[in-house]
């Protein structure tokens, strides 16, 4: 298990991934590309769109 700490990051394997966070936590993840950039909207994963 790896644990961040606020404003993190760390690359993830390729596929598909889950995560469950229990509790009352504002949680929102991006998908970059190669050079940190993310694509479009579809790519920033946050409270009420639970998938990307």
């Amino acid at each position: 298990m790896s644990e961040l700490v606020p404003g993190g990051n760390m690359p993830l394997p390729d596929g598909a991934l889950t995560v469950r966070v229990p509790g009352p936590f504002d949680v929102s993840a991006l998908i970059t590309d190669d050079g940190g950039r993310v694509r479009g909207d579809g790519d920033f994963v946050f409270y009420n769109q639970p998938c990307a």
